[in-house]
């Protein structure tokens, strides 16, 4: 972690400070005033997404085949935080209708969610409710799941009333955007499977999670 600081630091970005005591996560700004941390594995940990990655490191498999690799002090994404209104108001919508694992629940300080692989989802409170956008590309910050079985997702948010935003019909597969309770907009997207003949197919992306999505069902 400290030479992933100092490669930071060298580029000028910005230091966001904390007021969390002992806080392990570094925060910084990038040039569009995002904020992003780094913060070091936690030994020990008998959460999913750090149990994975801390296994995917010892195995070696923490790049994509066929593609430069990350620089060797940096895994991959481990947190997205998003900051709501009422953190504890939205555990029944992520974890009963969209389907995640809660991993910890720390009452008024929020609670984490697993979005699969290594990578968890933190809700933090300080956020504001926001309308419902007309479209996606209203809002600046979305992230998106990838999935399978997208015909069973849809329904599935159909029978809750999710405020759909977009549907796509992408080349290689489907893309839905929705909002929250609080007007947070995610996306659900399953890419197709890999077929020699359909070069839209062939994202090293799609077929490396593809593979790792059909390791986990045998």
């Amino acid at each position: 972690m400290t030479s992933v600081r100092a490669r930071i630091f060298k580029s000028g970005a910005p230091s966001v400070p904390t007021k969390a005591p002992d806080n392990e996560t570094a925060y910084f700004s990038d040039p569009d005033g995002f904020i992003f941390g780094i913060r070091a594995p936690t030994a020990g940990s008998d959460l999913a997404p750090d149990m994975e990655a801390e296994q995917v490191w010892q195995d070696g498999v923490v790049e994509l085949p066929d593609t430069a690799p990350m620089p060797n002090d940096i895994q991959d994404i481990g947190w997205l935080r998003l900051h709501v209104a009422d953190p504890q108001g939205l555990v029944p919508f992520y974890c009963r209708t969209v389907g995640l694992d809660l991993l910890e629940n720390n009452g008024t300080d929020g609670v984490t969610m697993h979005l699969g692989g290594t990578t968890s989802l933190e809700l933090k409170p300080g956020g504001k409710i926001r309308p419902v956008p007309n479209d996606r590309k209203d809002v600046p910050d979305v992230w998106i799941l990838r999935g399978y079985n997208f015909e069973s997702f849809v329904e599935k948010m159909t029978a809750a009333n999710v405020p759909l935003v977009n549907t796509l019909t992408l080349g290689a597969g489907s893309l839905n955007y929705y909002a929250d309770p609080e007007g947070n907009v995610f996306g659900f997207q399953e890419r197709k499977a890999y077929n020699p003949d359909d070069s839209l197919t062939h994202r090293i992306e799609d077929r490396a999670a593809r593979a790792a999505w059909d390791a986990r069902k045998t």
